[in-house]
């Protein structure tokens, strides 16, 4: 695998080089490279490298940075909690998001999901990603493979709390209305998108499949070639949970391949989950924002918990320790899982 990646250094190179082209005469300011590791600071509403925002009530309590990890001493964290009485949705939970866009390169971040034992059945959702859609935005070029449903441009590490040990990654391209539909009575949502979901305790991958131009939550077709579904199999880490206690996880976004890895909890060494080198038209070119959240969901259940849908009865909070940016480097098209 990576003798046929570094073959490809030259292409993605040139590839690079082309989209900087198309974008240089619109695109807005890009993050440089940072590390943020949330420092105690008398302003608890002060971030070095994002901007909060929310489409819920904003109780003040739902986002604090720089103060002291109730989980591990001697650390401070950004903190990002539910409010019990805002909405399912993804925007109306506390979201975090770089000021300026991200593109190629190799993002991490070290996270402990919040504690869901004592309701298992709640709804909520931890998110680590990338994310532009063009649909409200026009910053830059609209709908770039032309196919009439507007760009999506995400990359996502997903933790569904009320499964721990479930981690969900994948990437999309396209995300919005079906140009068949949109303007009709039955408007359909489709997407792009390519999606793994791994147990971490026990191996199992229950899937990895790919959705074109299928409403959300499809069947989709299933992945199988060395290219796409690559590894095929994971070594489970024996009582893994993701609230337990801090987690390292990143990812290396390419032109041409995305790597979705963390560190091994007992080794430290880097765990592949997820080596995607399939068709190029299948991982976004576009840039995006990075960004963090937790929020509500009432219809997505985690996999093997099909009552997890349920409104949180008390506060859940997320505690990101750190989190890093490197972009691209044209030397260096194999990632390496670097991180700080």
């Amino acid at each position: 695998m990576e003798a046929v990646v570094k073959s490809k250094i030259v292409a993605i190179g040139c590839l690079f080089v082309a989209l900087q082209i198309v974008f240089s005469s619109e695109i807005p300011q890009m993050m440089d490279r940072f590390f943020e590791n949330f420092p105690a600071r008398d302003d608890e509403k002060s971030v070095r490298y994002f901007d909060h925002g929310t489409g819920g009530g904003n109780a003040d309590y739902t986002w604090r940075s720089g103060i002291a990890s109730r989980s591990e001493p001697g650390i401070s964290v950004l903190a990002l909690s539910m409010d019990p009485k805002d909405p399912a949705n993804p925007w109306m939970g506390p979201n975090m998001n770089t000021p300026n866009l991200c593109h190629f390169g190799t993002y991490a971040a070290r996270l402990k999901i919040p504690d869901a034992s004592d309701q298992p059945d709640v709804g909520a959702v931890v998110g680590f990603f990338t994310y532009y859609n063009d649909e409200s935005r026009d910053d830059l070029p609209n709908d770039i493979n032309e196919n009439g449903i507007h760009d999506n441009s995400e990359i996502d590490f997903e933790w569904h709390i009320a499964d721990p040990r479930i981690i969900y990654i994948g990437a999309y391209t396209d995300y919005g209305l079906s140009p068949e539909t949109a303007g009709t009575d039955n408007p359909v949502v489709v997407t792009r998108q390519i999606s793994r979901c791994i147990n971490l305790a026990t191996g199992e991958i229950y899937y990895t499949k790919h959705l074109d131009s299928q409403p959300p939550g499809s069947p989709g077709t299933t992945l199988t070639s060395m290219e796409e579904n690559y590894p095929s199999c994971i070594d489970p880490i024996p009582g893994f949970d993701a609230s337990a206690q801090f987690h390292t996880y990143g990812f290396d976004w390419y032109p041409e391949r995305i790597r979705w890895w963390m560190l091994h909890p007992d080794t430290g060494d880097t765990l592949v989950l997820w080596d995607y080198t399939g068709p190029q038209e299948r991982i976004t070119q576009k840039p995006a924002n990075l960004m963090l959240n937790i929020w509500h969901t009432n219809n997505w259940s985690v996999i093997g918990n099909p009552n997890a849908t349920e409104p949180p009865s008390d506060i859940f909070t997320v505690e990101f320790d750190w989190v890093s940016y490197t972009p691209y480097n044209n030397d260096d098209s194999t990632g390496g899982g670097k991180v700080g």
